[in-house]
């Protein structure tokens, strides 16, 4: 499952694990992306959706999609950035992961990958944890190796019942500490 997809290959978080057989839903709020994984990912389910808390968030579309928000803190700095232009302010309902999940019969998660430009954290309190995904690939580019602690996305896996398995540039990746099953073609 891949929450903030974007595009199917360009930055792409999952596209290597499709390339070898893995397949899955993918989530981005940019419903002009649906195209693209019906033609480059036809065995991936591309859901067009904002997820976080129930209710309304904005969503701010910039000329470099890679950089699309719902935070308006992120969404700040990106518009003094020159080379970067804000196309448009959308307002988009917002949709729990527990309900997306339960919406498209997801009864088990083998890896779950969020990049979603700020709300990352927001996007994993919005699960019920009655589906344990077995890694989790998160962004928190505030996060500290040497203070791990002061990360509330660390804070609240480790809670959880997850141990920081690794890093990749901004993204953290954590271990499921109850499982010990590795599923091979599902995200």
């Amino acid at each position: 499952m891949d929450v903030g997809a974007y595009h199917p290959v360009l930055y792409s978080n999952t596209y290597a694990l499709y390339t070898h057989g893995w397949s899955g839903l993918v989530i981005d709020p940019n419903n002009t992306l649906s195209p693209l994984y019906h033609l480059l990912r036809p065995r991936d389910l591309f859901v067009s959706a904002a997820i976080g808390s129930a209710g309304v968030g904005v969503y701010y579309s910039f000329s470099d999609g890679a950089y699309n928000t719902l935070d308006p803190e992120v969404a700040e700095k990106r518009i003094a950035l020159p080379w970067l232009q804000l196309k448009k302010k959308i307002e988009i309902p917002l949709k729990p992961l527990s309900q997306l999940l339960e919406e498209n019969s997801i009864t088990e998660i083998g890896l779950l990958t969020i990049d979603v430009e700020g709300r990352d954290l927001e996007v994993l309190e919005s699960h019920n944890w009655t589906i344990r995904p077995d890694v989790i690939a998160v962004e928190d580019e505030h996060f500290n190796p040497d203070e791990p602690h002061a990360s509330a996305i660390y804070a609240y896996l480790k809670n959880k019942n997850y141990t920081l398995a690794g890093l990749c540039g901004l993204t953290l990746l954590f271990k499921n500490r109850t499982t010990n099953t590795t599923r091979s073609n599902a995200l």
